[in-house]
């Protein structure tokens, strides 16, 4: 058993003023009946009756309320019916009702065609004579009392000749399409079925079946392939060109020459070109072959062939020959001829061009032409040609004589004789620069004595040897076979006579100086480069050369014909070119330098972590850069590191904890990073205790649900139960089937008034659905009914609406999914209905088996007697056990006992143990519960209206019971609850608390004054 102990002090002690107080004829007196009641009860039919421990009082009749039944109740439905809502005068004594659409009449009892949705489908709605029913005239396709059923008769709804059938019992109707047709309506294509494309043709279904396309076979075409399509057809044979005749029903053909018939598949000798080089074509076997007559010179099928035995192919006594399988012939011409034929000439072969004339064929070879060589001309090159000829020597003149055959030299100055071919000393000038002549040799010849500085036959040559042409050391050389000569000048001169200054070849500037011709080449000037100065660059420039590197100091020595470097740290050698590892400072991090290459590099040795050529670089492979395992990765180029952490770790060198990715606390414990990261810390989940919550603990009550005993093994590292009686499992979280309980049928009665900051559909569905999963469901088990309530009751399922567990769960999901919260709450009409209707045979109810009714509610009720009195009924007619569930911020307790049938029947919905407190009662009975004693639970109301004088009577109250209630494990247990501005639940049963541990929550608990009041009535 569970006690449900609320402690509200203040409420108590002025909860029955009104009562105790009201009229002293109400109260019961010895001897007291009916008969002596002097009340008027004027409210209908209202009655006075005499209840024993009661008195006198009016029992009202529906629809009248208060203590005298004077004032109109609006919750009656029977004033405004049909949905209409009643609403009350100003004194209370009469009504009016604003009607629902589709009704009026002072109670909605008349139908209003106007307002009202009676006729569906665009039907006309009509009342009755009398006005309580209608009539509807339907629109065609429909029929029935609201034209809500189809009726193929009259409804087009199967297109293209389909057939119209009513099914589902008229609510729908189907149709059995034609062929070619599919769809709902008939209304689309069928190429399955259907016979759309002719001639092959493939059918398709486009336009989301509304409409169909053919894909035609070759040469046919249109919206079912019925038309001749030349394009792609092969009508027309041996090249015919097909028309579309007919509107392409047909198709006819214009054939190509040679061709005749439908399909151009005749020879046509008139037209056609079968018989080639003049032969005559006759048309054969019936026009499906010819035959050629050849002319002279032919022969073959289409006289295509050559016939050398009777055509004169070859000319000029050549030879024929046939070639070429017929198809051509070749001859062989004799000498001078050549040519297809042998009818073109052939220079190669004749003799037609004399006095070494070349022959050239001409006038596409039927001719030959002769191209005379010099002092010849005519058609064979016969005649003398002075205007070719070379017949008179040295410029004489020639002149032709003999009609071409002969010819005559008149000469020039300086020769003679018959050519022209002899000197003439006394008329030639042959010897130049002042030579002279002399003629040799008969006058073929000849010999001219020279000048100084002349040569040569004619002395027009120059001579080095005795002339002075080239100057300042040039060498003379003689050119153009000696007509000019030539100065090779030494180096830095230039010039025809080698007068001239040559910067190119002169030497005149040292130290890669620049050298500029000045005085129009007759002296040099010297630019000189960085680091150089003089006439000839020839003297060290400290101030413009770079000799000293690397930040070293230059200073002109040895009257500048030298220098000397003063060198900074690190560098050495005449240019300070060198490293001095003695005064750099090259290795960083500890590394150790040496001078390498002669001194012209350095190396580094360095420490551990460190690389590059100065050590500047981190070195991950001998740092130990990442502890804890983790990766080190050279990041910045090799200027820094970063750290890859293991599972479990994080920092810059993976230092610290990291709990958001370690493993530290397990089964679901929180981790939390102390000593600044350097260590953890875990929060154990409900049942799990130990450094990584790794152990179980037993005094978890997740451990060994309903009662059950603990027991640890594996060093606490597992555990075992000792089930309570009537549970089984490894965490003793199953209903032993084994153990005898009783069965029953159970309803649940949910609130869903908008009395409640109460609206916890929510909830209510998981604290039902948790309720449930409890028991073995079935007809010969437990069944479950399910009922909401505001103005009106509404059943959600009965008994026999679910039949196993599943089923049930789902059916609790699918009737809870969609509630509104809205209306006054009117529990009395709920417990009427359950005892009229729900623990009825044929909805699935039980006479040999335990009825209970739980009601999810806040107790903020309307018609206080009247719920007592329909729950007395219920009770009393049913024998069923009725329990309330308190939820909601705002809860009355006198209302919840009001109905409950047993003070010990009234549970918090928060109390996680309550649910177990009833399956105890539900199926066991407690008759096999191992304890002796009950549970008791204290709630306290700790809100902001709570006096410090009542918080302290709470205290006294609270304490006295703990002190004295026999609390152990198989005795009694006590919960511990407060409710203020939220419902806080400071102990739970099974937690086996001592007393002065409840003692020392009970002082924290009721100490919390800072809520604001929730629980308003009292108990």
């Amino acid at each position: 058993m569970h006690v449900w102990l609320v402690l509200i002090l203040p409420v108590l002690l002025h909860c029955n003023a009104e009562e105790v107080h009201q009229e002293p004829h109400h109260l019961v007196k010895r001897g007291a009946r009916a008969s002596n009641c002097y009340h008027r009860c004027p409210g209908g039919d209202g009655r006075c009756a005499y209840t024993s421990g009661k008195g006198y009082h009016c029992i009202c009749s529906q629809g009248w309320t208060a203590t005298y039944c004077s004032v109109i109740d609006c919750s009656y439905s029977g004033y405004c019916i049909n949905g209409g809502t009643c609403i009350p005068s100003a004194g209370l004594t009469s009504y009016t009702c604003t009607c629902a659409n589709g009704w009026t009449g002072d109670n909605c009892q008349t139908v209003d065609c106007s307002t009202g949705d009676y006729c569906e489908n665009g039907g006309s709605c009509h009342p009755t004579s009398d006005s309580t029913d209608y009539v509807c005239t339907c629109t065609a396709g429909w029929k029935g009392k609201s034209c809500h059923l189809r009726d193929c008769a009259t409804g087009d709804y199967c297109s293209n000749g389909g057939t119209c059938s009513e099914v589902s019992n008229g609510t729908e109707y189907q149709c059995s399409c034609t062929s070619g047709r599919k769809g709902r309506n008939c209304h689309l294509r069928d190429c399955t079925t259907g016979s759309y494309c002719d001639n092959g043709g493939t059918c398709s279904e486009v336009s989301d079946g509304y409409d169909y396309l053919c894909t035609c076979t070759s040469g046919w075409k249109g919206m079912n392939c019925h038309l001749r399509d030349c394009d792609t057809g092969a009508y027309c044979s041996n090249g015919g060109t097909c028309d579309e005749i007919d509107g392409g029903s047909d198709y006819a053909c214009s054939c190509t020459s040679g061709w005749k018939g439908r399909n151009c598949h005749l020879r046509d000798c008139e037209t056609g070109s079968f018989c080639n080089n003049g032969g005559t074509c006759f048309e054969v076997s019936d026009g499906h072959d010819y035959s050629c007559t050849c002319t002279a010179g032919w022969k073959g099928r289409n006289c295509h062939l050559r016939d050398c035995a009777t055509g004169n192919y070859c000319y000029n006594g050549g030879t024929c020959f046939e070639v070429s399988d017929g198809y051509d012939y070749s001859c062989t011409c004799t000498s001078g001829w050549k040519g297809r034929n042998c009818h073109l000439r052939d220079c190669a072969t004749g003799s037609y061009c004399d006095n070494g004339g070349t022959c050239s064929e001409v006038s596409d070879g039927y001719d030959y032409q002769c191209a005379c060589t010099s002092g010849w001309k005519g058609r064979n090159c016969h005649l003398r040609d002075c205007t070719t000829g070379s017949y008179c020597d040295n410029g004489g003149t020639c002149s032709e004589v003999s009609d071409g055959y002969d010819y005559l030299c008149t000469c020039t100055s300086g020769w003679k004789g018959m050519n022209c071919h002899l000197r003439d000393c006394d008329t030639g000038a042959y010897c130049s620069n002042g030579g002279t002549c002399d003629e040799i040799d008969g006058g073929s010849d000849y010999a001219c004595s020279c000048t100084s500085g002349w040569k040569g036959r004619n002395c027009h040559l120059r001579d080095c040897e005795t002339g002075s042409f080239c100057n300042n050391g040039g060498t003379c050389f003689e050119v153009s076979d000696g007509h000019d000569y030539s100065c090779t000048c030494t180096a830095g001169w230039k010039g025809r006579n080698c007068h001239l200054r040559d910067c190119a070849t002169g030497n005149y500037c040292y130290n890669g100086g620049t050298c500029f011709e000045v005085s129009d080449g007759y002296d040099y000037s010297c630019t000189c480069t960085s680091g150089w100065k003089g006439r000839n660059c020839h003297l060290r420039d400290c101030a413009t050369g770079s000799y000293c590197d690397n930040g070293g100091t230059c200073s002109e020595v040895s009257d500048g014909y030298d220098y000397q470097c003063a060198c900074t740290s690190g560098w050495k050698g005449r240019n300070c070119h060198l490293r001095d590892c003695a005064t750099g400072s090259y290795c960083n991090n500890g590394g150790t330098c040496s001078e390498v290459s002669d001194g012209y590099d350095y190396l580094c040795g360095c420490t551990s972590g460190w690389k590059g050529r100065s050590c500047h670089l981190r070195d991950c492979l001998t740092g130990s850069y990442c502890y804890n395992g983790g990766t080190c990765a050279e990041v910045s180029n090799g200027y820094d590191y970063q750290c890859t952490c293991t599972s479990g770790w994080k920092g810059r060198n993976c230092q610290l904890r990291d709990c958001a990715t370690g493993n530290y606390c397990h089964n679901g414990g929180t981790c939390s990073e102390v000593s600044n990261g350097y260590d953890y810390s875990c929060a154990c989940t409900d049942g799990w205790e130990g450094r990584n919550c790794h152990l179980i603990d037993c005094e978890s009550p997740s451990r060994c649900l309903h009662d059950s005993k603990c027991n640890l093994i594996e060093d606490g590292r597992n555990y075992t139960c000792d089930c309570s009686y009537g549970w089984v499992g490894d965490n003793c979280q199953d209903i032993d089937v084994c153990t005898p309980y009783k069965d029953a049928d159970i309803v649940f009665l949910i609130d869903i008034s908008e009395s409640a900051i109460t609206c916890r559909v929510n909830t209510f569905k998981e604290y039902i659905q948790d309720f449930v999963s409890y028991f073995p469901i079935g007809a010969d088990h437990f069944q479950f009914a399910l009922v909401t309530f505001a103005l009106q009751p509404q059943v959600l399922f009965y008994f026999n609406s679910h039949t196993d567990n599943t089923s049930l769960q789902t059916g609790i999901d699918d009737s809870m999914g969609n509630i509104t919260c809205e209306g006054p709450t009117m529990v009395y009409k709920a417990l009427d209905l359950v005892a009229s209707e729900i623990f009825k045979e044929e909805n699935g109810a039980r006479n040999e088996v335990g009825r209970y009714v739980f009601v999810l509610t806040d107790g903020l009720f309307s018609n206080p007697s009247q719920n007592r009195e329909s729950a007395y009924l219920l009770n009393s007619q049913t024998n069923a056990y009725i329990y309330t569930i308190a939820a909601g911020r705002f809860v009355n307790p006198k209302g919840l006992l009001d109905i409950s049938s047993s003070y010990r029947n009234t549970y918090p919905i928060e109390m996680q143990d309550s649910v177990q407190s009833i399956l105890k009662q539900t199926m066991f009975g407690c008759e096999g519960c191992k304890r002796r004693g009950s549970d008791i639970t204290m709630l306290f109301d700790v809100s902001s209206d709570t006096s410090f004088e009542e918080l302290h009577a709470f205290l006294k109250a609270g304490t006295f019971l703990i002190q004295n209630t026999k609390l152990s494990e198989n005795n009694s247990d006590i919960s511990i609850a407060t409710f203020g501005e939220e419902y806080v639940t400071h102990a739970q049963v099974r937690e086996n608390k001592s007393a002065e541990e409840l003692v020392q929550i009970l002082n924290r608990a009721v100490h919390r004054t800072d809520g604001k009041r929730q629980f308003n009535a009292c108990i």
